[in-house]
Order: C-alpha cells, then sequence, then structure tokens
C-alpha cells in the first residue's frame, strides 16, 4: 500500500507475533493443533480483510465504506438463515444491541485506518487474543500470560 512502517512499528510486530506463536504453541502443546490452525488461519484473514478494509476508506471514507458492506452482510444473513418474521421479532432487541456494539467498533476500526497506516491498525486487531486470554479465564498458566503480554507491548510498539 506504499506505507513505510517506523522501526518502532516494525519491532512492535516481531514481538507481537512472537506473543501470538507462544499463545499458538500452548495451543499445540495441549494437542489442540486443529484449533491453533483455525486461529492461525483466521489471523491471515484479519490481514488480508485489514488490507481491504485500509484500501478502500482510502478510496471511499469510512462512512462511504461502512454502509454498503452492513448492507450486503445483512441481506446476506438474511438470504442464507432465512428466518421467519416471528424469530426476527424475537431476536429484534438483542439484535439491534448485536449490531449496535459491531457497527460501532467497525466504523472504529475503518476511522483508525483513515488515521494510521494499515499495519498498525492491522497489528492492533490482533489485541483481541489478549482479551481472549483474559476473558476465558481458562488456567493456561504463564506462557499464555506471557504470550498476551507480548502481544499487549507489540501493539503497543505498533503505534508508537
Amino acid at each position: 500500500m506504499g506505507e513505510t512502517p517506523s522501526t518502532a512499528t516494525s519491532v512492535g510486530l516481531v514481538v507481537l507475533t512472537a506473543g501470538i506463536l507462544l499463545v499458538a504453541g500452548l495451543g499445540a502443546r495441549l494437542r489442540e493443533g486443529r484449533a491453533v490452525g483455525l486461529a492461525l488461519l483466521t489471523g491471515l484473514g484479519t490481514v488480508v480483510y485489514s488490507l481491504i478494509d485500509a484500501r478502500s476508506v482510502d478510496l471511499t471514507g469510512a462512512l462511504g465504506y461502512l454502509s454498503p458492506i452492513m448492507i450486503m452482510s445483512s441481506l446476506t444473513v438474511i438470504a442464507v438463515r432465512r428466518p421467519g418474521m416471528e424469530r426476527m421479532r424475537a431476536s429484534l432487541r438483542p439484535g439491534v444491541l448485536i449490531g449496535t456494539g459491531q457497527g460501532t467498533a467497525y466504523v472504529l476500526i475503518l476511522l483508525a485506518f483513515q488515521q494510521a497506516q494499515a499495519g498498525q491498525v492491522a497489528g492492533l486487531r490482533q489485541v483481541s487474543v489478549v482479551l481472549g486470554v483474559l476473558l476465558a479465564r481458562e488456567a493456561l498458566g504463564p506462557r499464555a500470560l506471557g504470550g498476551a503480554l507480548a502481544v499487549t507491548v507489540g501493539a503497543a510498539l505498533v503505534v508508537w
């Protein structure tokens, strides 16, 4: 995308990646290879759609890109799931809350792409690893916490 990361951003991405691999290595050690593979595939997907998001925001602006994405994704879910009107009415309130939260989070990411380099924002998205470790409250031990800490430090360096 023609962006040149700073030294701190480059170091941060290396530290962040090492933290993710540390957590992934723990999963492999626990014989959860399939889960680790899917998590790595998810990370790759996140990077790919982050680059698409960044480029699209450059071309259309955050709201110009958000609107068709939300409409297309909503219509796709309705077409695939084909919920009846009764089910849609029953899930309206939680759906509005979830949609508002998701839309708000996504517009914040798109606005971040307008303000920062794509690599920085994509790196920060990986902080979800830390949130997952903390929110799961699983007894993963010092290795997982070390990986989460490395992701946090890496993310801080990415935006430095």
